[in-house]
């Protein structure tokens, strides 16, 4: 197969012999870490031949050697064309999709010297990002502590990656094992690439710390490709995914008449949201937590509404509202259109104490699309909430949350051991797990009052 690249020409009659670019092509598409074979054809469109031609074709392009960039060429009569020897090309493994290869030539002549340039583009795997989660205490790592991390890796080339090979490497501060992908023979355009691994976090790592983990990406059927992609991950993060069925993560305030509650039915990520209570018109229902925070930084989280809605936009009848401190931060409802799909929102805050409110809100009156019409769920979701740097509100060693350190903390912190359960305020000794250490040491409070 032949790949033919065409342009306009100028044409023009000078005196002369006048020799330029007419066309060139490749024997395949120019791939990541192939060798490709390039031809051009030049024309002499002056009125006198051109005698022992050298063709010199050059680039200055990391990516891309020239094997052969010298020939002779001969003559070429005026108003005729000739083709030069094939030029190969080896492109690098590691080239970027869509990367523009500048080539330039000199045709070298006692009857003149003609130079240009022409362009290339290059094809190859592009592979991001896609999703990643962390199975451990609560969804945060902390120090001494341990977790399993979720990455979904795309590829948003062009070409797909033949039998992909991954390792995993990690600082000082951490280590990985039981790394796990799949078995792609082909890793074609717009799949996803799933890994799994586990992460240790050593005991003197202070929280904040990124232990910024890197992907390394090979192919068993090319030696030289290499890619490696970093994400975040830092220690001592707080995370609220509900994924331990309940609110026992943080010292939630959902004491209302209509309290929210925990549900499998749906979710951002992973097996289980919070939903809010039911509700009548004119009610609400709210769910809300004090944190601390401790440097500047972002709130987001992934939020669900399914409930009467504006068709316009332009009004606000049922749904979710988010409060920072009191302040109105925002109103979500269901879409225009009626579909109620998770999205997310993120907020600034800055250092300090702050109450984060969440409440679903409903008008005093059904309409066109109440849920009475439309079989909406009336009811707002969260999850995945993601919080600043934060220490949340409450005491070490009071597992219940209820002001108070004593025998029904150890009672709580037992449960929470023989469930596989986890409360950052039973962690007495913050090495990331509950076990018979952290009871001694609230036992050791108790006595110590």
């Amino acid at each position: 197969n032949k790949y033919i690249y065409e342009g306009e020409l100028t044409v023009i009659a000078p005196e002369g012999a006048y020799i330029v670019l007419n066309s060139y092509n490749t024997n395949s598409e120019i791939i990541f870490g192939t060798d490709v074979e390039l031809s051009l054809q030049f024309s002499n469109l002056g009125n006198n031949s051109a005698n022992d031609i050298i063709l010199e074709i050059s680039t200055n392009d990391e990516y891309v050697d020239i094997n052969n960039s010298s020939f002779s060429l001969g003559n070429i009569q005026d108003y005729e064309s000739i083709l030069s020897p094939e030029i190969i090309l080896t492109i690098s493994p590691n080239i970027p999709d869509q990367h523009l290869i500048r080539l330039q030539y000199n045709l070298i002549s006692d009857d003149g010297v003609w130079s240009g340039d022409f362009n290339l583009t290059a094809s190859a795997p592009k592979l991001e990002l896609s999703n990643l989660s962390i199975d451990a205490n609560c969804g945060s790592l902390s120090p001494g502590g341990n977790g399993e991390v979720f990455v979904s890796i795309q590829n948003n080339g062009s070409v797909p990656l033949l039998n992909p090979e991954i390792t995993i490497n990690s600082n000082t501060s951490s280590s990985v094992e039981n790394l796990l992908y799949d078995n792609f023979t082909s890793f074609y355009e717009d799949d996803l690439l799933e890994i799994t691994f586990d992460i240790n976090v050593n005991t003197n790592v202070q929280s904040g710390s990124n232990l910024n983990p890197q992907i390394n990406i090979y192919s068993s059927s090319n030696d030289d490709y290499n890619y490696q992609l970093n994400f975040d991950l830092f220690v001592g993060l707080l995370v609220e995914n509900f994924e331990t069925g309940d609110f026992s993560c943080h010292n939630w305030d959902n004491f209302s008449l209509n309290s929210w509650t925990i549900t499998n039915e749906t979710s951002s990520n992973g097996d289980f949201s919070a939903v809010s209570g039911p509700i009548n018109d004119n009610q609400s229902s709210s769910l809300s937590i004090t944190m601390e925070v401790l440097n500047d930084g972002i709130l987001e989280f992934d939020y669900k509404v399914s409930a009467e809605y504006s068709s316009s936009g332009n009004f606000f009848y049922d749904g979710l509202e988010f409060y920072i401190d009191g302040q109105l931060m925002d109103q979500f409802q269901t879409s225009t259109n009626g579909t109620s799909l998770w999205n997310n929102a993120q907020y600034d805050v800055s250092t300090g104490n702050h109450d984060f409110v969440w409440t679903f809100i409903k008008d005093g009156g059904g309409g066109s699309t109440d849920c009475t019409v439309t079989s909406c769920e009336d009811a707002a979701y969260i999850d995945n909430i993601k919080f600043p740097f934060s220490e949340p509100e409450g005491i070490l060693g009071d597992s219940n949350n209820d002001g108070i350190i004593n025998i029904l903390d150890i009672v709580q912190t037992v449960g929470f051991i023989l469930d596989g359960g986890y409360n950052s305020f039973s962690d007495v000794n913050n090495d990331g797990s509950i076990n018979v250490l952290d009871i001694v040491q609230i036992v050791s409070i108790i006595l110590n009052q």
